[in-house]
């Protein structure tokens, strides 16, 4: 898999029970992968939403900066891997819906 950034951070979620994302990063663009199992995720640039299913850990989506991600519908024991740009940084990330919003259209 082709990675097109130099990455800073690899993390990744196992045991989830519940949705995860609902937020955007201001400069950081990532890859996310299912390492196991299986999971959707929603894209949107606030106009437009693209749903994946992400089910298969030699593919991943490259999700750029500034978009709203959402993931969701874990199976059983799946583990999310993510592959960052920069290092964490919570006061780059826009953190709800309205706000991403506002940002967007400012």
């Amino acid at each position: 898999m082709d990675v097109p950034f130099e990455i800073k951070r690899v993390f990744y979620m196992h045991h989830i029970i519940t949705d995860r994302g609902g937020h955007a990063h201001a400069d950081t663009d990532q890859v996310v992968i299912a390492a196991a199992g299986h999971f959707k995720m929603d894209l949107s640039d606030g106009t437009n939403t693209q749903t994946y299913v992400l089910d298969d850990p030699t593919r991943g989506v490259y999700t750029p900066r500034m978009v709203f991600i959402r993931l969701y519908d874990f199976s059983p024991g799946a583990v999310c891997l993510v592959l960052a740009s920069t290092h964490y940084d919570i006061s780059k990330s826009i953190r709800s819906w309205e706000d991403y919003l506002k940002a967007i259209r400012a």
